[in-house]
């Protein structure tokens, strides 16, 4: 059994005091951001010496993964997911579901399930939306800011030829 605790319940809470076990040497628990700042939380376990993580809560920030390298045509559809990143870039589980606004110019447009969008969701429990895709509309360059509270905006382009 492994027990956790940490020191700075101003900045997070955690789920539990008894991590849970997700394979035989690894052990889990939720840990919720409530202020920004750090908190260390600390595992012990009987007969092991303990171990210290580091939690920063801050602005979090996404990452758009599968972004097409080489640009698009118009009429091309790419396809692509939005991951969501904690404050230091590590990738994080979302406890609620999280929505993200695309604001684009009239060069490319976003799909989901061949719909256009100007949101895309990362449901609660989970680390990156599902699949959506971004297509060229018009030749030139197309530029999508992807916004959300408490998350920082992220700008992209990609060049749409004719």
């Amino acid at each position: 059994m492994v027990r956790v605790a940490h020191r700075n319940p101003g900045v997070a809470t955690l789920a539990d005091t008894v991590a849970a076990r997700v394979t035989p040497s690894v052990a889990a628990v939720m840990a919720t951001g409530t202020a920004a700042g750090v908190d260390s939380v600390i595992a012990s376990a009987p007969g092991f010496q303990s171990d210290t993580g580091i939690i920063v809560v801050g602005t979090g920030t996404s990452e758009v993964v599968t972004w097409p390298p080489f640009g698009l045509t118009v009429g091309q559809s790419w396809p692509l997911y939005l991951h969501i990143l904690g404050p230091t870039g590590d990738p994080r589980m979302s406890t609620v579901t999280k929505t993200f606004t695309l604001t684009t110019n009239d060069n490319i447009e976003f799909l989901q399930d061949g719909v256009p969008i100007t949101t895309v969701t990362v449901p609660a429990g989970y680390e990156s939306s599902l699949l959506f895709h971004v297509r060229g509309t018009a030749a030139g360059t197309g530029t999508v800011t992807i916004s959300a509270s408490n998350y920082s905006s992220v700008t992209k382009s990609v060049t749409a030829a004719p």
